[in-house]
């Protein structure tokens, strides 16, 4: 087997190329034909890695440069991270939040009507936001706080 490298770091489903052998070996499990799951499956006719050539050199990292290395970066589509801006985190919280507190309000066990539990989540999201915030900071300071106490008692 050959684990898939990308730019990114690893797959998050933990993707593997199998060699030929495995690869007869899992069709043979399935009872499926193998030109059916190189269909269904794209790295399924990957194959496997070339062994790279070292040539003694080392990199910046101290780590044998390899000649003519393949390339083990894979662009899988799927963005390895999404960076949004605080405000727009903000924003988003708060709609989900307040689209949370109208499902509840209305399908709860009191089942408001759609006006009543929208005017009523408009009021109780940034008050749920609130206290969440609340909490958040408390524990923080309770967690330096404990910091503190176990460098004292350790010195």
């Amino acid at each position: 087997m050959n684990p898939v490298r990308h730019r990114h770091g690893g797959r998050p489903d933990g993707e593997v190329l199998l060699d030929t052998a495995p690869q007869e070996q899992l069709a043979g499990w399935c009872r499926v034909p193998a030109g059916r799951l190189a269909r269904a499956l794209p790295s399924w006719t990957a194959g496997p890695l070339p062994a790279p050539a070292t040539d003694g050199t080392r990199d910046k990292k101290g780590k044998t440069a390899a000649k003519d290395a393949p390339d083990l970066s894979v662009d899988t589509g799927y963005p390895h991270r999404m960076y949004l801006s605080k405000p727009v985190k903000a924003l988003l919280l708060g709609v989900g939040v307040y689209a949370l507190l109208v499902l509840m309000f209305r399908y709860g066990r009191g089942g408001m009507a759609w006006d009543k539990s929208l005017l009523v989540a408009l009021v109780a999201a940034p008050v749920a936001l609130f206290w969440g915030w609340v909490r958040d900071h408390w524990n923080d300071r309770a967690r330096e706080a404990g910091a503190r106490w176990r460098r004292k008692r350790q010195n």
